[in-house]
């Protein structure tokens, strides 16, 4: 029992100290980038690699999230118009945002269901790579779900209480049950979808973005 908590804790701390490592040093790059006048989306994409180095390190949902948070916090404090305030108007936020968090959560289960880290870590690289011929935002985002998740994806961010329209990244096939799918988990706060007992014809499988205390979308993976 002694064995099992110790473990835990020493878990915990490692993914703490990974999460605080990737920040620190994404934050000292952006500053280096801003300084060398460098344009915002060179710093932004910095901001999603360390929030995919995070996902794949640690593996753990919880930490992934705490990095996505923070980093989208900090980018927004320190590097887009208006500065040092959180109104995040250049990249659309909170879509984007939700977005991110929804990839992290995405790739965190699916970095701990590998056992493999070198397979892994030659996919960030892989990432990387790709990001360096990016011209957007968009193009950034797209190439994360693609490159990591290998299938198309679709994001529903909260707007009030209800979801916005969807935003698709990759080409699928779209079924009309689909938004009725997305609707019942952000309702629900369960899987819906492909390959559900719920809203099965969907060509999508959709799961809640979301903290312990907040909903922030939908995202679903093509089946």
């Amino acid at each position: 029992m002694r064995l099992h908590h110790s473990a835990d804790v020493h878990r915990t701390l490692r993914n703490g100290l990974v999460c605080a490592l990737v920040l620190v040093s994404v934050t000292s790059a952006g500053l280096l980038f801003d300084m060398a006048n460098l344009q915002e989306i060179n710093i932004y994409t910095v901001f999603v690699l360390g929030i995919l180095v995070t996902a794949v390190l640690t593996a753990s949902r919880l930490w992934s999230v705490v990095t996505s948070v923070l980093g989208v916090l900090i980018f927004n404090f320190l590097f887009a118009d208006p500065r040092f305030s959180f109104q995040a108007v250049n990249f659309g936020y909170p879509l984007d945002f939700v977005i991110l968090v929804g990839v992290a959560l995405l790739v965190s289960t699916v970095a701990s269901n590998s056992e493999r880290l070198a397979y892994r870590t030659g996919i960030l690289l892989q990432t990387d790579q790709l990001f360096l011929k990016a011209s957007g935002v968009e193009e950034i985002l797209t190439i994360t779900v693609q490159q990591l998740l290998n299938r198309p994806v679709v994001v529903y961010a909260v707007k009030g209480d209800k979801l916005d329209e969807p935003r698709y990244y990759g080409a699928a096939d779209r079924a009309d049950d689909d938004r009725a799918a997305a609707e019942w988990t952000f309702k629900n706060l369960e899987p819906s979808g492909a390959r559900t007992p719920r809203f099965s014809r969907a060509g999508f499988l959709y799961s809640l973005i979301r903290t312990e205390d907040r909903r922030y979308g939908v995202i679903g993976v093509a089946a």
